[in-house]
């Protein structure tokens, strides 16, 4: 678990401050990547564990999470390609996984 928490908090870092350099020429690619990334991993089992809901540093990191999402979503060349892959690719309970980071605002 600690795994998982720390590369999406790296990849998180890295969508909002780099997204072109990492997308490269392949958005459609990158946006099918990263959906399927988020709608797995916006889980609160990857960032809490051992009964620990009140970590700053948890909370901090599903909040960069959830930025990203919003960043992808709202203001990227990515959006169109992210929000198809989210409609037409991932399962039901991914797509919540989107909705809910796309809602999240750190409470």
């Amino acid at each position: 678990m600690e795994e998982a928490f720390g590369q999406l908090d790296f990849l998180s870092d890295f969508v909002t401050s780099n997204l072109a350099g990492l997308a490269g020429t392949d958005n459609a690619g990158t946006a099918h990547k990263l959906a399927k990334i988020y709608g797995e991993y916006f889980d609160d089992k990857y960032f809490f564990w051992e009964d620990d809901t009140k970590s700053e540093s948890a909370k901090a990191c599903k909040l960069k999470a959830a930025n990203a999402v919003r960043f992808v979503m709202d203001s990227s060349p990515l959006a169109e390609a992210f929000k198809q892959t989210c409609q037409n690719v991932l399962s039901p309970e991914q797509r919540v996984c989107i909705e809910t980071a796309y809602g999240y605002n750190g409470q």
